[in-house]
């Protein structure tokens, strides 16, 4: 015996029985439960319907009814009571538009509240890489600058220890000298 229900129409009583009971490995952790459940939700064919209602379709003239049958139309002159016997499309669209007037304005308002904090998130994540780029910039600028003071130091070192050994080479030079020439 199957029995349709509206919402799973494709699937019959001892299917959705079948689904409805979630079997688990005990060897399983929680995680993967969730997950083979999550899954299991999914596999069900469920039909999701929108939050707003549908707008209403236009109805053809072929669908409009009269109240008297087109035989009598014809039959009958043309009087004012006859033609407003039946119903136009437009007054027929009118009544439909009217009853299904959605209020957009909450939804339009909160729409652009998140584009402009979309927006601001963004610009602060821009503004973070900006800062991000300028301070790895400035770094390298100072290692490099840092390295050229090392260099420079290492020259004073070289160039003072040369001048100390000139001056060692030089008084010893000078007493050689005086020893000559005494």
């Amino acid at each position: 015996m199957s029995l349709s229900l509206p919402l799973l129409s494709n699937i019959t009583t001892p299917e959705i029985a079948n689904e409805s009971k979630l079997t688990y490995p005990t060897s399983l952790p929680r995680r993967g439960r969730k997950k083979q459940e999550q899954t299991n939700i999914n596999n069900a064919n469920i039909i999701w319907k929108p939050l707003l209602p549908k707008p209403p379709d236009p109805i053809p003239m072929t669908k409009i009814r009269f109240i008297n049958s087109p035989e009598q139309q014809q039959i009958s002159p043309a009087t004012p009571e006859t033609l407003s016997t039946f119903t136009s499309h437009e007054s027929l669209c009118r009544v439909e538009q009217d009853t299904t007037k959605v209020d957009l304005m909450p939804m339009l308002l909160q729409a652009a509240t998140h584009a402009a904090i979309r927006d601001k998130r963004q610009e602060r994540k821009e503004s973070r890489k900006r800062k991000r780029e300028a301070t790895e910039r400035l770094l390298a600028e100072n290692k490099q600058l840092k390295l050229r003071i090392y260099e420079l130091e290492g020259q004073i070192m070289d160039l003072t220890n040369e001048r100390i050994i000139i001056l060692k080479e030089n008084e010893r030079m000078k007493k050689e000298l005086e020893k000559k020439n005494t």
